[in-house]
């Protein structure tokens, strides 16, 4: 891999969505994998319903859940911890020129920082 760039399993992705579900205190969850007969695997979220399945399946998973840390980290100002910080950005670099994958980042962010604001307004915009 070049700019060290990281390999965009299952066991990674799992990672980042476990990383995202903590750090938004459940904001996130992740479903798990599957098989998809003729497409490989398949990553569902456990909340929105989000399927991804069939190439590139992996990193676009990675890169919604790398979106919900952004997105999250900017709507509440909280610090992404540097050991995720450093987990995610190999994996980040990896799927950066995947048009697709960036675009589901961004659903993440978007996701995050809605998700976000509304959890802010229920504890009194705190």
């Amino acid at each position: 891999m070049e700019n060290g760039s990281k390999r965009v399993t299952a066991t990674v992705v799992e990672t980042i969505a476990k990383h995202a579900e903590t750090f938004t205190n459940g904001a996130f969850r992740y479903q798990g994998t599957g098989g998809d007969i003729g497409h490989g695997a398949r990553y569902i979220n456990g909340i929105r319903q989000y399927v991804w399945v069939g190439r590139g399946a992996s990193r676009k998973a990675a890169a919604y859940y790398t979106g919900a840390l952004l997105g999250w980290a900017r709507q509440t100002g909280a610090a992404i911890p540097d050991d995720v910080r450093k987990y995610c950005q190999p994996v980040q670099e990896t799927y950066q020129y995947d048009r697709k994958a960036m675009e589901w980042q961004e659903q993440g962010e978007n996701d995050a920082t809605a998700r976000a604001a509304a959890r802010i307004m229920r504890n009194g915009g705190e």
